[in-house]
């Protein structure tokens, strides 16, 4: 009896240590992952530039929207400015990218932590962490982007609805409003998802049912109302699917969420929470200067015009969208009919688990489908033997709620904001593993006998299988090798960046050669970096990489009138990548400022597509800084 109640707390100490193991294992894997990706990916389309140029210029005193241009809210700004001030970084491509991967290991311990609030996993939380750290992947190829805050708000989000008290909802809320001070689209949609979990929570009468119908309209009026002007084109079959997952996931909410014992009270919570939140953020916004009419238009007004400015096709075919709409109408009748398969319902928990590692597989590591929002009301099926209380209901209803309305997020450009759209969706799919892993183990028991009948943490075994592949999937990536394959970056406040030879070359060369001829520089399209590897500023504080269908006449007056005025004022101009942004040369010929460009600045020099092009009034010659071999 002795030994037994003395082996007992070293049983449990060797239990701490292994679990704090596992757990600094995978945030150390997770580091260097991030690490890697940081160090050796720059992308030539420069958000990283321009977003490094917009945060100097604010940092500097620029008024946002009238002396800064920016299509992100204010909140953002308040963000990493209080991390730059903290850490006494400067403004540059080294500091830029430490902020990002302190904002992309923040979101991953956040992502496991989450999932170990439900599965008490350690196994299946650190995986949920490094899933997190692969689908934010995207963080390393626009490093400073807002969208490496939005992140971890999203995770912080879906973290506290797990204890949806007093303090939760008020803090529901307040991400809310810094989401939409942050992105107005992504903090729309949020809000739509909140709003859709605490309208289920409500008893049947006048309250719910007047929620269920507006809420019915706008999934699936909105979006067609977001997608009217490509409805009928390359975007049909993603609203067809965007409306499924969510009037299904809407409706299996209804159906499956108990009343809260006070729901007009748990409404009042976020609304506190949100509007002093907000008010808050604009009272600061008018501590910099910046007027209510301006905040309005720069928060607002402006980014209604993004389907104008760029789109990029998240291209859904109509087999594919119609049996979406099959498949979230059967897991709507599934629940209609569950008295039916009740005593059977370890195979629906088992295709729930299936269809939660898919949807891991393809978000975090293949990448190739999108599919899996059909299945998202799946999450929403009472699993075998679990009651489930209001307490254990919301956090799935919101999570999955976030997920159908965060898949909107993709119109109208699906490029790397896809990966942060998708990452609600992560977290519902390992609630699916964690709530299906038991019928999947019984089914794995009907098939064969080498399984035992009393395995123990099940969902941990698919755990640490997810973490395996995901560890694979990260080495077959280079995500940790043990040098990187290039040397540090000479390139002025970049040496954490390790370029191939040929891409470092050459923006040393274009560096090398502005800082020698260069008092002014602008860039087209937009090309931020080549500001900070060479030193010479822009004309003023309204940069953007696209800004060929974003700047207004009389923005690229502003910039016109300074380049026209400095002899020594040069443009970077490449072609190719004017394409990338949409647009074509004869496009510049509508435009004061491309026109003065293309056909009044001469040529001095050109090197793999880059063109340097100087004031015609200029007096000194231009100096070469690369000796070039003897024709």
């Amino acid at each position: 009896m002795l030994n037994d109640s003395i082996q007992r707390p070293w049983s449990h100490v060797r239990t701490g240590i292994l679990r704090a193991g596992v757990v600094v294992a995978a945030f150390f894997i997770a580091l260097s992952f991030g690490r890697h990706l940081l160090a050796t990916r720059f992308e030539a389309y420069d958000d990283e530039g321009y977003m490094l140029l917009m945060f100097q210029h604010y940092f500097s005193g620029g008024h946002l929207y009238t002396q800064v241009f920016s299509q992100y809210g204010p909140f953002a700004f308040f963000a990493e400015g209080t991390l730059f001030h903290l850490l006494h970084l400067p403004v540059n491509h080294d500091s830029g990218r430490f902020v990002t991967l302190i904002w992309w290991l923040l979101a991953a311990a956040l992502g496991g932590y989450f999932t170990y609030r439900f599965s008490r996993s350690t196994l299946l939380a650190s995986a949920a962490g490094l899933a997190t750290m692969a689908t934010g992947r995207v963080l390393s190829m626009e490093p400073v982007h807002p969208q490496q805050l939005i992140l971890p708000l999203l995770m912080l989000a879906c973290c506290v609805s797990v204890a949806p008290g007093r303090i939760a909802l008020i803090l529901l809320g307040a991400l809310g409003a810094a989401l939409f001070f942050t992105k107005i689209n992504v903090g729309v949609f949020y809000f739509a998802a909140l709003a859709i979990a605490l309208v289920c929570t409500f008893p049947a009468g006048r309250i719910r049912t007047l929620g269920a119908v507006l809420f019915f309209f706008y999934t699936i009026g909105g979006p067609l109302m977001l997608m009217r002007r490509d409805v009928m084109g390359w975007a049909g079959g993603y609203c067809v699917l965007a409306v499924a997952c969510g009037a299904a996931t809407l409706a299996m909410g209804l159906f499956t969420t108990p009343s809260s014992p006070a729901p007009m009270r748990d409404v009042l919570y976020v609304a506190s929470g949100a509007l002093s939140t907000g008010a808050i953020i604009v009272a600061g916004s008018l501590m910099d200067g910046i007027s209510i009419p301006t905040l309005i238009r720069g928060v607002l007004l402006d980014p209604l015009r993004q389907p104008q400015v760029l789109d990029y096709a998240l291209e859904i075919s109509k087999i594919e969208a119609l049996f979406a709409m099959l498949v979230s109408a059967c897991i709507v009748g599934l629940y209609r009919y569950r008295d039916r398969w009740r005593a059977h319902s370890e195979w629906v928990d088992a295709v729930r688990c299936l269809v939660g590692l898919w949807a891991i597989s393809q978000i975090s590591i293949f990448r190739t489908h999108y599919f899996f929002v059909a299945f998202l009301p799946l999450g929403l099926l009472p699993a075998k033997g679990r009651a489930w209380g209001p307490a254990n209901v919301f956090p799935r209803l919101f999570v999955t709620s976030l997920a159908a309305a965060q898949f909107l997020q993709a119109y109208p450009v699906a490029g790397s904001q896809l990966n942060i759209a998708y990452s609600p969706a992560l977290l519902w799919a390992f609630i699916c593993v964690h709530d299906g892993a038991g019928g999947l183990f019984f089914v794995l028991r009907r098939a064969g006998d080498w399984i035992g009948e009393n395995l123990p943490r099940q969902e941990s075994i698919l755990g640490a299988l997810v973490a395996l592949a995901l560890i694979v999937a990260m080495f077959r990536s280079g995500g940790w090798p043990q040098s990187y394959p290039d040397p540090p970056s000479h390139l002025r406040g970049a040496s954490s960046l390790h370029l191939p030879k040929k891409q470092e070359d050459l923006y040393e060369s274009l560096a090398s050669n502005i800082q020698a001829n260069c008092a002014v520089l602008f860039t087209l399209p937009g090309m931020g970096s080549l500001n900070f590897w060479s030193g010479v500023p822009t004309p003023n504080g309204l940069n953007m990489t696209g800004w060929m269908r974003a700047f207004s006449l009389e923005q690229e007056q502003q910039i016109l009138h300074i380049l026209e005025l400095n002899p020594k004022s040069c443009v970077v101009y490449n072609e190719k990548l004017l394409h990338f942004w949409g647009s074509k040369q004869q496009d510049l010929d509508a435009l004061p400022l491309g026109r003065y460009i293309l056909y009044t600045m001469p040529e001095v020099f050109q090197e793999d597509g880059y063109e340097i092009r100087v004031n015609p009034q200029r007096k000194s010659p231009w100096i070469d800084t690369v000796a070039r071999p003897s024709p």
